[in-house]
């Protein structure tokens, strides 16, 4: 379709074409094209995987996104890895075009609303880090021990008995360890202590 498209433009000139993520790779480091314009629901690899992979394998290529009403993440992704533009496959044939010598020119083509939105969800992953930092800074060794403990499946009685701590005082300690993890039951503090990293704190 993208052979199609650009045979209007006295531009572009199409070299190469991948139906594929493995052969898109091949192809654009056998090539070198100026610009690959890539589809995000490329078989194979993930588009954003793919465009990473090419970035990292030709530092000078421009990369064009085909997707289809690219969410927040998407557009963040993109601005990460220095991708300049995502193009809506729904738009216009002739707005591709003009996309694809825009970024062959070297301009960034951006909307504002896919820079805000790339702009919310970093905000948004700081605030998490952030909030994920003060967590895991926030539990004491003790703690610690006697999250090991539930993650080893010990009971309460057997958690005492190990850590040479009264019953009440281990309970308490799982319930500060809820409150500091957001969670209700044992199972949810494991969970939450793997993906907050005590769990090789502790190791």
């Amino acid at each position: 379709m993208i052979r199609v498209v650009c045979t209007g433009s006295q531009r572009v000139e199409v070299v190469g074409e991948a139906s594929d993520a493995d052969s898109a790779l091949r192809e654009a480091e056998r090539l070198s094209p100026d610009v690959v314009v890539l589809d995000q629901s490329l078989p194979g690899l993930d588009g954003i995987e793919v465009a990473a992979r090419l970035k990292a394998a030709l530092s000078d290529v421009r990369i064009l996104l085909l997707a289809d009403d690219a969410d927040a993440q998407t557009v963040f992704e993109c601005r990460r890895l220095g991708v300049e533009g995502i193009f809506d496959k729904a738009d216009s044939v002739e707005g591709m075009v003009s996309a694809i010598e825009a970024v062959g020119e070297g301009t960034r083509i951006f909307t504002m609303e896919q820079e805000r939105d790339a702009h919310d969800q970093l905000a948004s992953m700081v605030r998490r880090v952030r909030h994920e930092h003060r967590v895991a800074t926030s539990v004491t060794p003790r703690e610690l021990d006697v999250l090991r403990c539930i993650v080893e499946g010990l009971t309460t009685r057997q958690t005492a008995t190990r850590l040479g701590l009264s019953e009440r005082t281990v309970e308490s300690h799982i319930a500060k360890l809820y409150t500091k993890l957001g969670a209700r039951t044992r199972i949810q503090a494991a969970i939450q202590a793997t993906k907050l990293g005590l769990l090789e704190e502790t190791g």
